[in-house]
Parts: structure tokens; C-alpha cells; sequence
């Protein structure tokens, strides 16, 4: 019985706004008893009722909108495109960026800070160029002839090879306080001159074991063979690498730069080219920061054809779905849309991107291929209900209000979660989620103008019965009529079985009540004036029918949920980390030259560097307790030599000058900083930044230290993991032994391992983000039910995705993160199309609108689906580990969304409502079944499983248990209300009548 309508609502104290004035229409949507005394069911009509209005309103501009595309498709062709076009300029300005710090570092971190004061006050990030030298035989390098073409090979690489502007080495290198450039070979130990080698092993051997009495062997020596005694005499060498230091493009330094950086670019070029065959008694591999772009660069042209070919493939799949299969109404020339969508969505994107400034990464090639597989899904939509609304007046109008709403709501989930993971701080992932962010929602914008503005101009060349190749050719229409005429008899039998399954579905005669589910927007299926597709009868007819029956949703229920628990916990024993092989392509020298210093030099040795910030050098206790943390260092496990390395620090040879003069470190240390930085300190003004009244300042009298930087050898583990607990336990360390608290410990390599150490957390809480803002959003379009649903999908899929890079050997690095985030904006549209039309469809009970949500959409979600996978599967083909990983989780997403979305989301959907409704009835109707009947009335007789009856002129088997309407002699009395949506969330809307036992089959 309808509530009366009050005046004013009270909610235990609150006030809540009346009902507007057309209070019938409220009426439909039944009152919530299970809120009764507590207000919630007062607030869930009202906004029950703002959503269905913003729902109304939003289906109706979709009508306008259709409507004025309708008469001038051409003009909003002619706008869609010149708008687009308007970004290309922003293209041009668009900037690359291959460096791994500026791309997989989260930016907003202490290490990072660290990082950027050491990079800005110390030269860090210089740009490398590393020489691996070897004997073309294998044999040993320690011999005369090949030091001295070592020698030959390092004075042609400084002062010879040279750009085409005529710049050598000396111009780009990076320079110590005596303007000499920084090197790393033992080379020096004949002043760089070949005259002074000679050909004695043995005082070759002297001299070089006395240079690495001061340097570890292993930083420039590799294949190294020690005297068998175990004195740790060094007898020969198979390789040696030399290293050579310029300039880097970063931000800070660009403005400093005494030539342009494209000037530092082309000398690195000439010197890859001019090594090629330089000497003939020795190997000369040679690797540039240039390198790493140029093999990017060939990676991303190599896989344009990949790129071509996914599009094809695409076109060639909606070729053969699109519009029927004869010559005048195929929609081959509609299939190109994607093409044209394609190429205006990467314009816009690209451009906005370079008129914003950002930096893109090779990953961002990536975009077109989840462009391709997402915007056919909208299309594929707004396409099949097209070919619904035939017949329509307004044909094109009544398409975008059925559609719109749908379309809108996928489109706005999937650029809402992109969104969110734009405002990652790692540069690389905000640069991919802004770009696809920016791609969705333009391809958005494309799908609801510019879209059907071409498929009203093939849908006038159809009516025109022009060529589907060539309309210029004019067809007869008998090719069109005798298509639809051969038709009809396999659809009229084929109609009978999917009665057959309507029939089983509506038993029982279960009254229509009025249901606010059951919008206008939605154009009626349920008889097609063309045969339906093997696919969509598959769905429908048998698809959906296999998913009623009990045992197969409980089956669902355990599965599925084991799966994300089981999944879930695998994820955590992923392996982590991002190598630089990773993103290169497999056949590239880059990985040939890694692999070969490997071999040469198992034990990696890094620099690293100690910042002592605000000390107080006259201060006896603070010096005391820098020199015990350094003590503490040099004990540390992996640490070789003293901090200072060869020449002593800055520090110990400044004291040392203080004792020469008989004067006291402590009391006289600032007064003679600058006579010594000027004189035999020169060399070390680079390791401190002087202070002059105070003030931090690298140039002008020195009056005290700011803060200096110290420097020892370090041998990094391979594990990242313990990279990061060595980062850890030094720096640690630095608040133990009483050092200024903004001092610390510092090496590039921190920066991956703390990025690797907080990876899954990070990855874990940027989802829990997105899913809260997708849920919001979906809040907005559905009602809360779904929404709940929908987002527990989200959970589910994201829970199998990580579980699966266990068992696909993938990393938890900032490729798969990325992945991970794209997995929510494709795989909500899979499960929104369902979850949308579960709701608004017309069913009575739950397992009916699990059929005709199936009926629906299950067919479009399917060739979305497929669509997604062929745009993604030539990943498989590439030449990098990094898109063939693209390839392994596009996979597993599309897999995993499609089965959430057309198995587990309907079947979750339908077994609540059906013990939401069974506990209402047993809840609020005890005794009212088996009651006394009245004449005439109809009430429902159960049918067994196995019993064959006649149904719409075709005997079938009853699968399970069903019921069937017969007249009797009394009418019971009325079943109870039961409230789609009603109940944990305060969601009351449609109402159905529930049978004390439900149709399951």
C-alpha cells in the first residue's frame, strides 16, 4: 500500500526536504521497511530520486544531441576534425625522456630530495660514455701493445673525435676544481702517454698492482686472475673498462651548458661510429647515454607495422560485425571510424601534452593499442542500437538516449580512473595515465559526434542502396531484399527455443509492477525483425540459461572468490624490479654489452657518497663523531678502502695542511679555507659548498663549510631488496653516531631500491584511490547495489591480475603498475554494461534479469572483448620485454574482465536479490502461504525436474525445478514486495512479487 504523502519527513531529529509535488511518480518506487524508525529509508527515495531525474535529463540531451546530429552530419564532422586539428602544433613541442630516474622514481620521497641536492650542489646525473675493452682472442690484456692501443683509443676519444661543429670531449666533459675532466681508466699511470709503456710484464704488473693498492681491481679490471698464493697480486686481465664523464641534460644545468645539449648528443654519435674497427689488436665495445635513446627510437619504429597491424586486425573484426553481410548493407567504410578516431585521439592527446610540457616515454606508444581495443567497444554500442532503433522516427535520437547513458558511464569510469593515476608522482606512469587520460576523454567526445555523424552518411548510402565498397555503384534492391527473405525461416525456428527459454524465466505468472529500472531509454529486444547472430542466440539461449541454475551460480560464488583470496596472497611473492633490458629491444647491443660486463665484472662496485650538511668543523665532539660514523661505514659489509678513496678526502688533506703550519684544526679551520681551496686544495673545491656571510655559496671567499660530500666504494648487492637495507642500515647509522640530522648516505642505485621496496604498497594504495573514485562515479549512474558490485569486480580482477604475474614470471616494476591501472579502466566497461542493464532491465525476478542482461549487452561486452585482445595481441610479437609484458596483462585483463563481467558480476547480482528477497518474505509474511484460495484466480503449480512439457508448440525437458500458472478456486493473499536495491545500502527502487519457492533452472 502506497505511504501517504507528508508534509515534512522526520529522521530522528533531522529534517529532510518534502517529496516534489508529483508525488505519484514516487509511488513506484516502493518504501524500504527494513530502514523503518531510522530515516535511511526517507534519504534513500530522495536520492533515488535526484538520480533518476540526472538520469532523465542526461537520456534527454542525448535525444537533443542525436537530433541535431541527425539533419547535419557533415558539419559536425567538419567541427569534430578542424577541433582536432587545432593540437597538432603541440606535437612538435612535444619531449622525450629515456632516463630511468626522471621516469620510475617517485618524485615526492626523501631519497629523491637527497638525490636532487647531490645532482645540484655535487654534478651528479653526468652523462657516461663507457668503453668494455677487449682481446679479440679472448687472451689477456696486460701486455704492451694493447696498453698503448688503450692508450691511442682514450687521446683519440678526447681530443680528436669531434662533432660536425667541430667540439671535442674537452668542451662537454665535467670538470674538477683544476678544470681537468673527470675520467675513470688506470691509464693515468703513464700520463695517458703510449711512449712510456713498456714491454716488461713484470713492470707492467708492478705498476699496476701498485695503482690498485689504491683502487679496487674490480671498478676497472675484469677477468681478473690473482696470484694462487692468496696475497692478492694481480697477475692479468681480460678486460677493462674505462668511463667518461659529460654534462647531463637536466633541468638545472641546461642554462649552464656551454653548447647546446644536441651539440653533446652528435659527439657521442661520432664516437659509437668512429670506434667500429679503431684498432686491430684490440675490442672497442663503446655505450653512450645517447645509446639508449637511439635503441628506443629503433624499438618504436621496428613496431609500427605491429602498430598498423593491430589496427587492421581490429578493422577487419568489426568488418565482419558491423551492419549485416551483404553488398549494399555491410559497413565496411564505418569500420575506418577507428582509424580516424585513432589518429584524432593521439593528435589531442599528444598535443596537449606538448603544449603542457610533460615528458613522454617510450611506453606512451602504448596508447594507440588501448585506444584501439577500448573506443570499439563505445562504437560497437552505439552501433547495435542503431540497428535496434530501425524503424524509429527520430532513429539516430533514440539511439544516443539508449545508449548515451551507458556509453557515458563506462567512458566516464574508465577516464575517472586514468585520471586519478595521472596524479601518481612517478613521471613516467602521471605521463602514460595523463596521455590516456586526455585520449579517453576525446575519443569520448568523438563516440557521441562524430561517430554517428558517419553512420547516418552510410546509413543514407544503405537507404540510397549504394555499393558497400564503392557507393558510387548503384545495387539493385532485390540483393537486399532476397538477403532478408533467406533469412527469416532459421529465425522463425530458432525464435521458438528462445521462447521456449523466456517461458521457463517468466513462469509462474509473476505479475509486471511498475519499475523505475525499467527506463525508456533502454529500446526493447525482445523481438528482432532480422535473425539473431549464432553469438547472441549462444548468449541468450543457452549462455544465460546455463548461469540460472543454482549449483552453477554457488559454483561461481566459490570459485571466484577463492580465486581473488589465492591470487591475492601469490601477488605479495612476486619478483620486483625494472632492469634496463627490460625496455630495450631483445637484439640490441646495449643488451649484448650489459651481458659482457656482466660476465667480466660479477661483482658490481658503486660510488657512494656521504653528505655532511651544517657541521660545525670547530667543533672538537661533531668532527669526533663524523670520523666514528666513518669508522662504522668502513666496517660495513661490502665497503672496500677507506672513505676519501686514493687521494684522502678534502677534509683529512685540509688537516694535514693545518698540522704543516703548526696550526690547530679546530680553532684556525675556517680562517685558511680559502688560501688552501686556491692553492694545493684546488682540486677538491668540487666535494664543498662554502659559505660566505653565511650564506651557502659556492664561489667567493670560503668562510666556513655548508656541507661536503665524501666518497667510498661500495659492493652493491644484485638484490634490490638488500640494496635497500643497506640504505637503511647507513643511514641509520647517521642519526647513531650524532651527525646533523640532514645529513645522509647517498647512490643512485638507493633510488631504485627504494622505489622497488615500496612498490607493492604504492601500487596497492594508488588502486584503493582509483577504485574509490571509479565507485563515485558509478555512484552517480547507478544505484548503489551495482555500484557495490561493480567495484567488488574491481577488487576481484585487479587481486587475479597481480596473482598472475607470479605465475607469468612478471615483476613488480613501473611497467606492470601501469598495466595494473589500465586494468581498471578497461575492465569496468565489461562489467558496467552488465551491472547497467541488470538494472534497468524489465525482469520480475532476479534470474530474468540476469537473462535479459545477458540478451542485452552480453553480445556487445563479448565483441568488446575481442576487439581489446586483437588491438593488443601483435604486443606479443614485439622486440621489447616491456610491451610483450604489456601484451601478458592486456591478456589476463581481458580474460579476467570478461568473466567477471558476464559470469560472476550477473551471478552475484542474482543470488543476492534472491536472498534479499527470500528473507523478506519469510521475514515479514510468515503464514500466508498455503492459505485459502478464491475461484477464478491463478496461482503456480510446481514442476519437477526431468518432466517434459509443451511450451509455445515445442516440447521441452524442465531443467530444474519450475513453477507454472493454473486457475484454482480462491486467489491467495498478495505475495510481499520485495525492492531491487533495497536493503544493505539504502537503495529502494523497482519492486517484483517473490514466490515462497522461485524458479531456479
Amino acid at each position: 500500500m502506497d505511504r501517504p504523502k507528508p508534509d515534512t519527513i522526520s529522521t530522528q531529529g533531522s529534517m529532510v526536504p518534502p517529496p516534489p509535488e508529483d508525488w505519484e511518480g514516487w509511488k513506484e518506487v516502493k518504501y524500504n521497511p527494513a530502514f523503518k524508525g531510522t530515516g535511511l529509508g526517507n534519504y534513500s527515495l530522495y536520492l533515488h530520486h535526484s538520480r533518476e531525474i540526472f538520469l532523465d535529463n542526461m537520456s534527454n540531451f542525448f535525444f537533443r544531441l542525436g537530433a541535431r546530429i541527425e539533419p547535419n552530419p557533415k558539419l559536425v564532422i567538419f567541427i569534430s576534425l578542424f577541433v582536432t586539428c587545432l593540437f597538432i602544433p603541440g606535437i612538435f613541442l612535444l619531449k622525450a625522456e629515456n632516463e630511468a630516474l626522471y621516469l620510475w622514481v617517485p618524485q615526492e620521497t626523501q631519497v629523491w630530495e637527497d638525490f636532487l641536492y647531490v645532482r645540484d650542489n655535487y654534478g651528479g646525473q653526468r652523462r657516461v660514455t663507457t668503453l668494455l675493452i677487449t682481446a679479440p682472442d679472448g687472451e689477456d690484456l696486460l701486455d704492451g701493445e694493447s696498453i698503448r692501443s688503450m692508450i691511442n683509443v682514450h687521446n683519440n676519444l678526447t681530443s680528436v673525435f669531434q662533432n660536425k661543429e667541430g667540439r671535442t670531449f674537452r668542451d662537454f666533459c665535467v670538470k674538477d676544481g683544476k678544470g681537468r675532466c673527470q675520467v675513470e681508466n688506470f691509464l693515468s699511470i703513464w700520463d695517458y702517454n703510449a711512449s712510456k709503456v713498456e714491454d716488461d710484464k713484470h713492470r707492467l704488473l708492478y705498476q699496476i698492482n701498485q695503482y690498485i693498492d689504491n683502487v679496487p681491481a674490480s671498478i676497472q679490471f675484469g677477468g681478473v686472475s690473482y696470484a694462487p698464493d692468496g696475497s692478492g697480486v694481480l697477475l692479468g686481465f681480460k678486460a677493462a673498462r674505462m668511463q667518461y664523464y659529460c654534462t647531463n641534460d637536466v633541468p638545472t644545468t641546461v642554462k649552464n651548458l656551454k653548447y647546446p645539449l644536441w651539440q653533446v648528443k652528435n659527439w657521442e654519435a661520432n664516437v659509437m661510429s668512429s670506434l667500429k674497427g679503431f684498432s686491430p689488436t684490440i675490442d672497442v665495445n663503446c655505450v653512450t647515454k645517447r645509446s639508449v635513446d637511439d635503441e628506443v627510437y629503433r624499438l618504436v619504429i621496428n613496431d609500427t607495422p605491429l602498430f598498423l597491424g593491430a589496427i587492421f586486425c581490429i578493422i577487419l573484426w568489426l568488418a565482419l560485425t558491423f551492419g549485416r553481410q551483404n553488398i549494399i548493407e555491410a559497413r565496411f567504410l564505418l569500420t575506418w571510424t577507428v582509424a580516424i578516431e585513432i589518429a584524432c585521439c593521439l593528435i589531442f592527446s599528444y598535443g596537449v601534452l606538448g603544449y603542457m610540457g610533460v615528458r613522454v616515454s617510450s611506453l606512451n606508444a602504448i596508447v594507440p593499442f588501448v585506444i584501439a581495443g577500448v573506443s570499439v567497444d563505445d562504437m560497437i554500442v552505439i552501433e547495435d542500437f542503431f540497428n535496434k532503433a530501425e524503424g524509429k522516427k527520430n532513429r539516430m535520437a533514440e539511439c544516443l538516449k539508449a545508449a548515451g547513458v551507458a556509453i557515458t558511464t563506462t567512458s566516464l569510469t574508465s577516464i575517472a580512473a586514468f585520471f586519478t593515476s595521472a596524479w601518481c608522482d612517478m613521471p613516467g606512469v602521471k605521463s602514460f595515465c595523463l596521455g590516456c587520460f586526455l585520449a579517453f576523454t576525446w575519443d569520448f567526445v568523438l563516440n557521441i559526434t562524430l561517430f554517428p555523424a558517419l553512420i547516418l552518411i552510410d546509413q543514407r548510402r544503405i537507404d540510397a542502396n549504394r555499393h558497400f565498397l564503392c557507393p558510387c555503384i548503384e545495387v539493385d534492391e532485390s540483393h537486399k531484399a532476397r538477403e532478408r527473405s533467406s533469412s527469416m525461416s532459421a529465425h522463425v525456428e530458432r525464435q521458438k527455443s528462445v521462447k521456449s527459454v523466456n517461458t521457463l524465466s517468466s513462469m509462474g505468472g509473476l505479475s509486471r509492477t511498475g519499475s523505475s529500472f525499467s527506463r525508456s531509454a533502454y529500446i526493447s529486444i525482445r523481438g528482432y525483425k532480422e535473425k539473431p547472430s549464432a553469438v547472441e542466440h549462444f548468449m541468450y539461449a543457452h549462455y544465460a540459461s546455463f548461469l540460472q541454475y543454482e549449483t552453477v551460480q554457488m559454483w561461481v560464488l566459490i570459485l571466484f572468490s577463492l580465486s581473488a583470496l589465492l591470487l591475492g596472497v601469490m601477488s605479495y611473492f612476486a619478483g620486483v624490479g625494472l632492469t634496463i633490458q627490460n625496455v630495450l629491444p631483445y637484439d640490441s647491443y646495449i643488451i649484448d654489452f650489459v651481458e659482457s660486463v656482466d660476465s667480466y665484472f660479477p661483482t658490481n662496485i658503486d660510488q657512494l657518497s656521504i653528505i655532511v650538511r651544517d657541521l660545525d668543523y670547530t667543533d672538537s665532539t661533531q668532527v669526533s663523531n663524523m670520523f666514528d660514523y666513518f669508522g662504522f661505514v668502513q666496517r660495513y659489509d661490502g665497503i672496500e678502502g677507506n672513505v676519501g678513496m686514493a687521494p684522502g678526502s678534502w677534509y683529512a688533506n685540509y688537516a694535514f695542511y693545518l698540522y704543516s703550519k703548526d696550526l690547530d684544526i679546530y680553532k684556525d679551520f675556517p680562517t685558511y679555507l680559502e688560501e688552501w681551496f686556491e692553492g694545493d686544495g684546488e682540486s677538491f673545491k668540487s666535494d664543498v659548498v662554502c659559505k660566505t656571510d653565511d650564506e651557502p655559496n659556492s664561489s667567493g671567499k670560503c668562510v666556513d663549510i655548508a656541507s661536503s660530500i665524501y666518497k667510498v666504494w661500495h659492493s652493491s648487492p644484485d638484490d634490490t631488496m638488500e640494496t635497500y637495507r643497506v640504505q637503511k642500515d647507513l643511514n641509520e647509522g647517521v642519526t647513531r653516531y650524532g651527525l646533523p640530522k640532514n645529513s645522509y648516505i647517498f647512490s643512485e642505485i638507493f633510488l631504485f631500491a627504494v622505489t622497488d621496496w615500496h612498490m607493492y604498497g604504492y601500487i596497492c594504495w594508488n588502486l584503493f584511490l582509483t577504485i574509490v573514485i571509479v565507485m563515485v562515479v558509478m555512484l552517480i549512474f547507478t544505484d548503489n547495489i551495482s555500484c557495490f558490485f561493480i567495484t567488488l569486480m574491481l577488487i576481484f580482477i585487479d587481486a587475479d591480475l597481480m596473482g598472475m604475474m607470479y605465475f607469468l614470471d612478471i615483476n613488480i616494476s613501473a611497467v606492470s603498475f601501469i598495466c595494473i591501472l589500465m586494468s581498471i579502466g578497461l575492465s569496468v566497461d565489461y562489467c558496467v554494461h552488465i551491472g547497467h542493464a541488470f538494472t534497468h532491465s524489465d525482469g520480475e525476478t532476479p534470474n530474468m534479469r540476469l537473462v535479459e542482461a545477458v540478451k542485452l549487452m552480453g553480445t556487445s561486452v563479448l565483441k568488446g572483448g575481442m576487439t581489446t585482445f586483437l588491438g593488443t595481441i601483435v604486443l606479443a610479437f614485439s622486440g621489447s620485454d616491456a610491451f610483450r609484458t604489456f601484451f601478458k596483462m592486456m591478456l589476463m585483463t581481458v580474460i579476467f574482465g570478461m568473466l567477471h563481467g558476464l559470469m560472476c558480476l550477473p551471478v552475484f547480482l542474482t543470488m543476492f536479490y534472491n536472498l534479499a528477497g527470500r528473507a523478506a518474505h519469510y521475514e515479514n509474511d510468515k503464514g500466508q502461504v498455503g492459505s485459502k484460495l478464491a475461484k477464478g484466480a491463478r496461482t503456480k503449480k510446481e514442476i519437477k525436474a526431468g518432466k517434459r512439457i509443451e511450451l509455445a508448440g515445442v516440447e521441452v525437458t524442465v531443467k530444474s525445478g519450475a513453477m507454472l500458472e493454473e486457475e484454482v478456486e480462491e486467489a491467495p493473499p498478495p505475495p510481499p514486495k520485495v525492492t531491487f536495491g533495497a536493503g544493505l545500502f539504502g537503495k529502494a527502487s523497482s519492486s517484483f512479487q517473490y514466490d515462497d519457492n522461485p524458479m531456479r533452472h
